[in-house]
């Protein structure tokens, strides 16, 4: 199965070095970039949905994003 790209992803070069070249090398000096802390779970996904994110670079990833996307938009809402 081919790779697939990362939603929002560069083929040529990672986004924080796009991001870094953008803003100029002297701009990160003292920059800490931290993340929410994470859990290590097990849990039980359809094969064919895991083959789909196994498609992208750093899959695990891709779906901690598409989990926080949708969590975001309905903790705005209010709604469980």
């Amino acid at each position: 199965m081919a790779k697939r790209e990362a939603p929002g992803a560069s083929p040529r070069q990672p986004r924080r070095d796009r991001l870094a070249a953008k803003a100029g090398a002297d701009s990160w000096v003292g920059i800490r970039v931290t993340t929410p802390p994470k859990s290590k779970i097990s849990v039980r996904i359809d094969k064919d949905v895991l083959e789909w994110f196994r498609g992208f670079p750093r899959y695990q990833t891709v779906m901690n994003k598409v989990l926080r996307t949708y969590f975001e938009h309905h903790a705005r809402k209010g709604a469980r």
